[in-house]
């Protein structure tokens, strides 16, 4: 009975010619290839803004400071009320003013008996009010104010969490295409080293030179065949990072399509790119607002302290 190894898109029998299991292997790779998806740095991007979570939640956060902006600025609108009452009593000053109130008093309630002892009597009553703050001390500003600054906290956050996960979707997907070069250097090492220990088990064959040359070659491939591993599982480890970052299955594979190229920098003096960067980086602008949210609370507080 013949045996066989199955893979995918193509069979290579054990036992088989070289040519025939060059064949097979380069269908394999061709076939894994084909099932990769074309990432470049910009989708990578694209992917890992919309599936990151942090982005989602700070986004939630800006909302939610909008809306309280909104409930802040509503305390200089009118308020409408709405209540009812229901009470019932036999009592005689109850039961005379709430017919009073009612317009139900009549000229048969002024007898003795109805004065003195009347009936037990319902008085439900319905009111609507209107509310208009005309006058607040400035708490309703302050308030205001507080919540505009919490709202520009929340989109320096956003514009914080953007930043961070850009750069950290860069970072990793440079660090697997330097991983995959990495590895490509090894194959090459390997390659190299395997066709020394050929030549070298021609020239001892040859009587040319001796068993301690081809044993120092062997000595030599394996190390390069240990380095070989360890770039090959730093790639699956860079992969497995690249995905986390993007918000993807770890366990996901992509063609990355964008060459790691060195950067044209304009010449720029340091104290100009830290000035820039105090002005405006979202930490820097964050501790700004904070300082005048904290002015603008303590602000309130003393105006609750007034008439």
């Amino acid at each position: 009975m013949r045996k066989v190894l199955v893979f995918p898109a193509t069979l290579i029998p054990i036992g088989a010619s070289l040519p025939a299991i060059r064949t097979g292997l380069i269908a394999l790779a061709a076939a894994t290839a084909w099932g990769q998806e074309a990432l470049a740095l910009r989708d990578a991007v694209g992917l890992a803004l919309r599936g990151n979570r942090s982005t989602t939640a700070v986004s939630e956060g800006v909302r939610a400071a909008e809306a309280r902006v909104e409930q802040a600025r509503a305390g200089h609108l009118p308020k409408l009320n709405y209540s009812e009452s229901l009470t019932r009593g036999d009592n005689p000053v109850y039961v005379f003013s709430s017919l009073l109130t009612q317009h139900q008093f009549g000229a048969p309630n002024f007898a003795f008996g109805s004065l003195n002892r009347p009936d037990a009597l319902n008085n439900f009553q319905s009111l609507v009010t209107a509310d208009q703050t005309l006058y607040d001390g400035g708490l309703t500003r302050n308030a205001t104010r507080a919540a505009n600054l919490g709202r520009e906290l929340a989109e320096e956050d956003t514009r914080r969490v953007r930043m961070e996960t850009i750069v950290a979707a860069a970072r990793a997907y440079y660090d697997a295409v330097l991983a995959g070069e990495s590895l490509k250097t090894a194959d090459q090492a390997v390659r190299s080293a395997e066709a020394d220990l050929r030549r070298a088990e021609t020239v001892r064959a040859a009587g040319m030179s001796t068993d301690v040359d081809v044993l120092s070659i062997r000595v030599h491939l394996a190390g390069v065949t240990e380095q070989r591993i360890r770039r090959a599982a730093d790639l699956d480890v860079a992969r497995a990072a690249l995905n986390d970052a993007l918000g993807q299955p770890l366990d996901a594979r992509q063609t990355l399509t964008t060459a790691l190229t060195p950067a044209d920098l304009p010449e720029t003096a340091l104290e100009s790119l830290e000035h820039d960067a105090v002005q405006r980086r979202p930490e820097a602008r964050q501790t700004h607002l904070a300082t005048s949210l904290a002015k603008t609370q303590a602000d309130a507080a003393r105006v609750s302290l007034g008439p």
